[in-house]
């Protein structure tokens, strides 16, 4: 993922382990498939290097995984597990690699129909607690975390599966953690110890030394409950075997790690005088990968009984009265060989409570049933179970909203905004299907249109996709909110922000100071899509040009570069300016960079990328030294003349930087304060503004100024003040600049 700052849920001190083996086995019945979220993975059979999300791969083949949903590239996880069906995740934003990332809402993610939602905030605001991995036990039905607060202390919480609210339990050790079938708690701590955890007490038991050791990255632990063996999915630096070698790969990769524990009673606990336990490598998870949130599909008879149906849908019918379900009986076991006619019935049920059930069965049948006992509209989960005289197969549900349903949210939303800025015109396409998926008429729609921030009705009971809005008073940063509704209720869907309103007149000065003002009339793009885009107010210029001068930045540090990172292509866009018939315009800002640093002025009619068509300048932005005038770095001052063209029209100045990633050096530092565009000043001498300094004038090719002054020409380079070929200069004096030119 873009700049993630997982190997953060490291440092914090999680404790982990690494494996022992370091040629791959085979694991029994291997073409079942398990899950998992990859946060980074260089292979996929179906995506592109770079992308990430959640995925599944099969225990014979864990290195081929397939992308089932992917995340944004400025999201991740920290922890995940999968309650029946459904993951819970804790989620994070990832803003840029100077700051911590945020926490998000808790999503679940549903397996069977790939609805994601948002529960409440797991995380403790304003704190670093993190929780490191997570399990579900079947014996309980609780989700468990382990997590660790601002001290570096570590703790097992519960999560509320309907609020996403972690509650302490109990102090723990160790940095993953899973639940056996009967309710046990395991954990693996940094040193590689397998610690049996006591939920009442907090008390964790060393039962045995796995010899993968220093936990490097994210980890995951799930038992599989066919067969009562323990899954690590680990990344660690050490991995000694019996004879005291060591056979790690310095957290290179994730392994599929398997533990055999000893056979013992439901009502017992583990000891390390035990015998029988074992740690065996099952191969690498994906290419060089970082994976976390293992779930590993079960059936309670084991692998000789049924495997799951196929094909399961369960829909609400066209009058939202009914479910009529759907599904295909197996013809194979849960271990794969053929099932033959060894299949005894299936069992519906509804919400965990049983509906229907049949024993006149054949596999390979299609069955369709319909529940007719749906009494009010809603969410249903439905789950199926076949069994023979093995026991029960695993339960496959579907997931579906029964009844008539709410719109979805519109899509394709599009403002296209007039060249005058005075009116926009906002189109969308029309939701085909209900906010759950249930019964929906798509004639019943009708929408109203809210602009935002300044919460004015566009349009209500508007019918049609399409409204015209040309009543603004001010510029600003706009933005529309479409709610579409029906009888069932609304969903609310917002456009991406723009700039409109009555525009401004030179001069525009920027100076950054006012972070709200600058973005109700400027426009940032981060054009290369790599994560990496302007800051504001971040202070870090003190340390590095020794001020606190405001200033929009741009910071790229060796530790934020990843496989995503670009060439700089990101823009500051100007305000729409009106410049008047018959006078000519320019634009003058002021720059400063601890390396090389390359900047392109760009003129074009709308304030987006797309229509910065004329290039009007291209400048090397250079170290300059220390200004005498405020002992911190000087900044260099640029100017272009704005296209003769552009007079009687109205238009927006664009900044481009573009400044190759370094190779040897990767990391920029670049500041930009002070843009202004004006009226072009044909004379000489500007900005003589008091009596109490002697004047600064142009005497032959010499610069006359007062003691102290510096002169500098347009690409920011300090200059001598005599004999100057003939050009535009700037004297910074001890209370003022001053442009000058010399003929």
């Amino acid at each position: 993922m873009t700049k993630s700052l997982l190997t953060l849920a490291v440092a914090i001190g999680l404790s982990s382990v690494w494996t022992t083996a370091s040629s791959q086995s085979a694991v029994e019945h291997g073409n079942r498939v398990f899950y998992g979220f990859f946060l980074s993975n260089h292979h996929y059979t179906n995506a592109n290097y770079g992308e990430y999300g959640f995925a599944k791969q099969t225990f014979a083949s864990p290195g081929e995984n397939e992308l089932l949903y992917p995340f944004d590239g400025s999201t991740g996880i920290y922890a995940a597990t999968c309650a029946e069906g459904i993951y819970y995740a804790c989620p994070y934003q990832y803003s840029t690699s100077m700051e911590e990332p945020s926490a998000m809402p808790v999503m679940t993610y549903n397996l069977s129909n790939g609805l994601v939602e948002e529960l409440g905030v797991w995380a403790i605001q304003g704190s670093h607690f993190k929780p490191s991995d997570m399990t579900y036990d079947i014996s309980s039905k609780k989700i468990y975390a382990i997590a660790f607060n601002d001290n570096s202390e570590t703790g097992v919480y519960e999560m509320n599966p309907a609020t996403g609210e972690l509650t302490f339990i109990c102090k723990a050790q160790g940095g993953v953690i899973a639940a056996d079938a009967v309710g046990r708690v395991f954990t693996i701590d940094h040193d590689g110890w397998l610690y049996q955890v006591n939920l009442e007490n907090g008390r964790c038991t060393p039962i045995f030394k796995t010899g993968c050791q220093q936990m490097m990255s994210n980890q995951t632990m799930e038992f599989d409950h066919t067969t009562g063996k323990l899954y690590w999915a680990s990344c660690t630096y050490e991995e000694i075997g019996e004879d005291g070698s060591n056979w790690g790969d310095l957290g290179r990769a994730t392994h599929l790690r398997e533990i055999t524990l000893p056979a013992i009673g439901p009502n017992e606990n583990y000891t390390s005088s035990m015998t029988g336990y074992s740690i065996e490598n099952m191969g690498e998870i994906g290419s060089e990968a970082r994976f976390q949130g293992l779930y590993i599909p079960y059936a309670e008879g084991g692998f000789d009984a049924p495997a799951a149906v196929e094909d399961f849908t369960a829909k609400s019918n066209e009058d939202g009265t009914a479910a009529n379900l759907s599904f295909i009986l197996p013809t194979k076991t849960f271990g794969g060989d053929d099932l033959g006619n060894n299949i005894n019935g299936y069992v519906i049920y509804r919400d965990g409570e049983q509906v229907h059930y049949s024993s006149s069965v054949k596999a390979g049948d299609k069955v369709e049933w319909t529940d007719q006992n749906i009494k009010d509209a809603g969410q249903y989960r439905y789950d199926v179970i076949v069994y023979n005289t093995n026991g029960d197969g695993p339960k496959t549900p579907a997931f579906s909203y029964i009844g008539l349903d709410r719109p979805a949210a519109v899509s394709d939303i599009k403002t296209n905004i007039a060249d005058d800025f005075a009116s926009v015109t906002l189109s969308w396409t029309a939701p085909a299907n209900g906010a759950h998926l249930g019964t929906f008429d798509p004639a019943t729609v009708t929408y109203d249109v809210v602009r935002l921030p300044d919460n004015y009705t566009v349009a209500t009971d508007l019918k049609e996709t399409s409204v015209t809005d040309n009543f603004f008073r001010r510029m600003l940063c706009y933005s529309y909110q479409i709610i579409a509704k029906n009888e069932q209720g609304q969903t609310k869907a917002v456009s991406k922000e723009f700039i409109a309103g009555p525009v401004k007149e030179v001069p525009v000065t920027e100076d950054f100071i006012d972070e709200n003002s600058f973005r109700n009339a400027w426009m940032t793009y981060d054009n290369n899509n790599d994560g990496l885009n302007w800051l504001f107010g971040t202070t870090l210029g003190h340390s590095v040009f020794g001020d606190y001068e405001q200033t929009a930045e741009y910071i790229v540090s060796p530790t934020s570069i990843d496989e995503n990172t670009k060439d700089a292509d990101e823009w500051l866009i100007s305000p729409p300016i009106k410049f008047e018939a018959g006078k000519k315009y320019s634009v003058v800002f002021r720059a400063r960079s601890i390396d090389l640093e390359k900047v392109n002025l760009y003129f074009g009619t709308k304030n987006d990328v797309e229509s910065m068509k004329t290039k009007i300048g291209s400048y090397d932005v250079v170290p300059l030294g220390i200004d005498p005038s405020t002992q911190t770095v000087a900044f260099g001052t640029f100017e272009a003349d704005i296209p003769a063209e552009a007079a009687g029209t109205i238009g927006c100045v664009g900044l481009q930087l573009v400044t190759p990633l370094g190779a040897e050096s990767p990391s920029h530092y670049f500041q930009v304060t002070t843009i202004t565009i004006d009226e072009k000043d044909e004379s000489a001498i500007t900005d003589i503004t008091t009596d109490t300094e002697a004047a600064v004038y142009v005497s032959g090719n010499d610069i006359i100024a007062p003691e102290g002054s510096t002169v500098y020409d347009l690409a920011g380079r300090r200059v001598s003040s005599t004999g100057l070929p003939s050009g535009i200069y700037i004297v910074n004096t001890p209370s003022r600049a001053v442009k000058v030119a010399v003929k």
